[in-house]
């Protein structure tokens, strides 16, 4: 599975008395989420945080029409997990 950056529209809320001006200032937040791509079609997109051989974790489902990108996580070089002084 690929490793993927989707970046979503999100909605907002707030609590509180707003006069209309200043509400209409309040806008959407943009997120960001990063996992595995596990289904994209026209409705939705499906990304999940972990993976195993033949199955996933922590299922993100977003619908297609708040996805402002997708874009795929090139590999980078294995880090050592050996500590300073370790042979």
């Amino acid at each position: 599975m690929k490793r993927v950056e989707v970046k979503w529209l999100d909605a907002i809320t707030t609590s509180g008395w707003y006069d209309k001006e200043e509400a209409i200032k309040i806008d959407s937040v943009i997120g960001t989420s990063l996992g595995y791509l596990v289904h994209k079609d026209r409705d939705k997109v499906v990304i999940a945080q972990s993976a195993g051989n033949d199955s996933v974790g922590y299922i993100f489902t977003l619908p297609k029409c708040c996805v402002l990108s997708i874009t795929e996580l090139v590999p980078t070089p294995q880090l050592s997990l050996k500590e300073d002084g370790d042979n």
